[in-house]
C-alpha cells in the first residue's frame, strides 16, 4: 500500500514497494518527468549537500502507462496506422525528496484510473512481457534453430508465467540480430575450431566456391572409435540460412541409442561431392579398418539421399573434387541460397499431376464480415453498385434520388437482428436518412416472404441463410430443422458456390 507522506530511505526501497503496489491494484506506470539528483546539485548545491547518492532521483513523476493524448499527425495521408495505450487516464504518483533532504516521499498521488483494470489485462502490458537477458538468449538460440513459434511461447510461458506474443518473439530476434554484426565465413569457421576444438575439412571449386565442409570433434571421433560396426548416414535441411543440406554419419551404441559420428554441410548430392564426405571420413577414422582391412567399404545411408548413391563404394569411386591445401578461408565464397524444393504455391496439380483436392471453406456469416463489407450490401439493398462504387471511390453522398423507393424490392434481410442500419448514416443527406427511415416503417408493416426455390409463402419450417440473410422452406432445400445445433450457422447454395469461385 501506498500513500501521500509516505517515505523511503532510497530509491531501491522505493522500488520494491512500487513494484508491490503495482502487482496488487494491477496497473503499470511509467516515468514523465524527474530530475537526478546530480542535476538538482548544482541548482540546490547547500539543500542538497547532505542528500545520500542512494536516493537517485530529487523529484520523479510517474505516470498511468494509459495516461496522456495520442496526437494525431495534422496531414491525414501521412498518419500511420496503429493502436495505443493512451486513454488520457489521470493517475499519477509524485515523489521528491523530503525538506531535509535525507529521505524520499510521496508528495501527491491520484488513484482514480478511467480503463479497466485486472490481473489478466496486467499481464498483457508490454513491461510485464518483458523477457530477462538470459530468457532472451535462450529465445534467439531456438529461433535460429528455426523451432515453432507457438512452442517457444508456451516454454516462456510454462517457465516465467510471462505472456510474451508471437510478436514479442520475432522483436526479440530481429532486434538482437541487428545489434550483432554477422560474422564472415572466416570468423565463424575459427569461433568454431575454438569452440569446439573440431577438426574442420573443406571442399573447395576452383573458382573458390565451397562445395562441402566436414567437421568432427574428439567426442564423435571416441564413439567411432568405441562403435565402429555400423555408420549410418542421413541428411536434413533448412538448419542453416543458406538452406544447404546437414550431413549426420551415425553409430549404433551399446543401448541401441544413435550417437553422432560426424558432420557435413555439402551444397550439392552428386555423387563426387557425397564420395568425398564418406572419404574424408574414412581418411580421419583409421579405426574403421581395425577389424576389415578390405579394400572397399560401404556406408550405408538413409532414406533421405538419392538412390543412385545409397551405397557409394567409396574404393571405387575416384572423385574429380579434392580438398585443397592452399585455401585462404578469406577468399572462400559461400555457395547461393538454395531454395525451398516442392510446387509452388497455387499449383493446381500434385506432384505426380493428379488435380488438387482443396479444401472447401464456408462463406462468412453476415454478423462475422468486416464492417465495410457490411456498409456496402445495405447501401446496394438500398441503392444501386454505381451509387456505392462513388461513395466508396469519390467519397459520394448518398441523396434522397438515389434510394430506392419501393419497400417491396428491397430485401427482407435489412429487417434482421444483425443488420444495424445505422452504420450508412454518415454516408447519406439528411433527406436520403429520412427516407430510409420511412422505407423501413412501410417495410415492418407488409413484410412478406417468399421462399426463393418454390416462389411460395414461406411456412412454419424454415431456415434463414446466415450470409445472405434470406429464408427458405426447410423442405426445399433439404434441411432438417431438429438438426440445427443453437449457435450453429446454415449458408444455402448459392453462397457456397460464390464462395467457391472466388
Amino acid at each position: 500500500m501506498m500513500e501521500v507522506g509516505q517515505t523511503f530511505t532510497s530509491y531501491f526501497d522505493f522500488q520494491n514497494n512500487f513494484e508491490e503496489y503495482k502487482k496488487t491494484f494491477f496497473c503499470d506506470f511509467a516515468i514523465s518527468d524527474c530530475r537526478t539528483l546530480n542535476v538538482a546539485r548544482k541548482k540546490y548545491p547547500q539543500k542538497l549537500k547532505n542528500t545520500p547518492d542512494s536516493l537517485k532521483y530529487y523529484f520523479v513523476k510517474f505516470k498511468c502507462v494509459h495516461g496522456g493524448v495520442y496526437k494525431k499527425c495534422s496531414n491525414n495521408e501521412q498518419q500511420r496506422s496503429t493502436s495505443t495505450m493512451k486513454q488520457n487516464c489521470p493517475a499519477f504518483i509524485y515523489v521528491t525528496v523530503t525538506s531535509d533532504g535525507t529521505k524520499l516521499e510521496i508528495a501527491r498521488m491520484d488513484e482514480c484510473h478511467n480503463h479497466a483494470m485486472s490481473s489478466m489485462l496486467f499481464s498483457n502490458l508490454p513491461n510485464q512481457r518483458r523477457l530477462a537477458p538470459q530468457t532472451k538468449s535462450e529465445v534467439i538460440e531456438l529461433m535460429d534453430l528455426k523451432a515453432n513459434k507457438k512452442l517457444i511461447q508456451s516454454k516462456i510461458h510454462a517457465e516465467t508465467g510471462k505472456k510474451v506474443t508471437l510478436k514479442d518473439l520475432s522483436n526479440i530476434n530481429s532486434t538482437e540480430k541487428l545489434k550483432h554484426r554477422p560474422k564472415n565465413f572466416e570468423e565463424t569457421i575459427e569461433e568454431v575450431k575454438n569452440t569446439y576444438k573440431c577438426t574442420i575439412e573443406l571442399l573447395v571449386h576452383n573458382d573458390g566456391t565451397l562445395l562441402g565442409l566436414f567437421l568432427q570433434d574428439s567426442r564423435m571421433k571416441i564413439e567411432f572409435e568405441n562403435f565402429p560396426e555400423m555408420v549410418c548416414a542421413d541428411a536434413t535441411y533448412k538448419l542453416i540460412d543458406l538452406k544447404i543440406p546437414l550431413y549426420v554419419l551415425l553409430v549404433e551404441d551399446g543401448n541401441g541409442q544413435s550417437e553422432v559420428a560426424a558432420l557435413g554441410l555439402l551444397v550439392n548430392e552428386e555423387k563426387e561431392t557425397l564420395a568425398w564426405f564418406f572419404k574424408k571420413f574414412k581418411e580421419l577414422n583409421p579405426a574403421k579398418n581395425a577389424e576389415n582391412d578390405n579394400d572397399s567399404e560401404t556406408v550405408e545411408t538413409g532414406c533421405s539421399i538419392d538412390q543412385k548413391v545409397a551405397n557409394v563404394n567409396i574404393a571405387n569411386v575416384t572423385p574429380s573434387l579434392e580438398t585443397r591445401s592452399d585455401i585462404v578461408l578469406s577468399d572462400v565464397k559461400l555457395p547461393k541460397k538454395v531454395k525451398c524444393p516442392g510446387r509452388p504455391k497455387g499449383a493446381a496439380l500434385t506432384s505426380i499431376g493428379l488435380p488438387k483436392k482443396r479444401a472447401i471453406s464456408n462463406p462468412t456469416a453476415f454478423a462475422k464480415k468486416h464492417f465495410k463489407i457490411k456498409e456496402n450490401i445495405i447501401m446496394e439493398w438500398l441503392t444501386d453498385k454505381k451509387v456505392v462504387n462513388q461513395v466508396r471511390n469519390d467519397k459520394y453522398i448518398i441523396e434522397k434520388k438515389d434510394i430506392e423507393c419501393r419497400h417491396e424490392v428491397i430485401c427482407n434481410g435489412i429487417m434482421e437482428e444483425d443488420v444495424d442500419i445505422h452504420i450508412i448514416r454518415p454516408y447519406c443527406t439528411k433527406d436520403a436518412w429520412k427516407t430510409i427511415l420511412n422505407l423501413i416503417k412501410a417495410k415492418k408493416k407488409n413484410m412478406t416472404w417468399i421462399c426463393p426455390v418454390c416462389n411460395r409463402d414461406i411456412g412454419s419450417e424454415c431456415v434463414l441463410c446466415d450470409s445472405c440473410l434470406v429464408w427458405f422452406d426447410a423442405v426445399c432445400v433439404g434441411f432438417n430443422i431438429k438438426s440445427k445445433r443453437t449457435g450453429s450457422y446454415w449458408f444455402c447454395t448459392h453462397c457456397k458456390e460464390t464462395n467457391t469461385n472466388k
